[in-house]
């Protein structure tokens, strides 16, 4: 399930986001069924038709502070420990991005209660970003608050779709993911 809405504000002009489209989906790591606990996954795709780039997060144990970044199961969705696993490079510094996310159904990590509370009012979300042995700081404001039935099987890729300006890190990192999307999409062709 893809959700659509929108950038509605920027609080940094250092990185390449801007009010504007966003899809977002909100899945499940391991895919554990129902409300079982999971590695919470939130992809995110800035801008529109070729002007794109993918931002992936999951829930992790070290998402409220900038360090080695696994990712780690909750029950909620309700959390501020969505934290991208690649770090960003821009000029000298490393980047990672963060997330908070609000107003889902508490203990019930459930795609189904996504789907639901999104036809009720509209899901927020706090993007964040944080340079390496940084507090994190404010980036954006996302507001998701329709079903995107156009595009229900969207392929997320950071690698491919990178910001404009940074370039995920470390190398051999971005190799390795490199070739489990592109097996992914393979995979995807195959069984459709």
């Amino acid at each position: 399930m893809v959700l659509a809405g929108e950038v509605v504000s920027v609080s940094t002009g250092s990185l390449p986001l801007q009010p504007g489209p966003v899809l977002a989906r909100l899945s499940k790591g391991a895919g554990t069924p129902g409300a079982l606990p999971d590695a919470l996954g939130l992809a995110l795709r800035f801008g529109a038709s070729s002007a794109y780039w993918d931002l992936l997060l999951t829930t992790s144990m070290g998402g409220r502070r900038i360090g080695r970044m696994l990712p780690w199961p909750l029950r909620t969705w309700n959390s501020d420990r969505y934290c991208s696993l690649m770090a960003y490079r821009v000029d000298d510094r490393t980047l990672w991005f963060g997330a908070e996310v609000a107003g889902l159904p508490a203990d019930r990590a459930s795609v189904a209660d996504v789907a639901r509370s999104v036809n009720v009012g509209p899901l927020r979300l706090r993007l964040k970003v944080a340079v390496a042995g940084a507090p994190w700081r404010p980036a954006a404001e996302i507001v998701l608050s329709r079903i995107n039935a156009e595009e229900p099987a969207i392929a997320f890729d950071p690698v491919a779709a990178q910001p404009p300006g940074l370039r995920l890190t470390p190398s051999w990192l971005v190799s390795m993911r490199a070739a489990a999307y592109s097996g992914s999409r393979e995979g995807r062709l195959a069984s459709s």
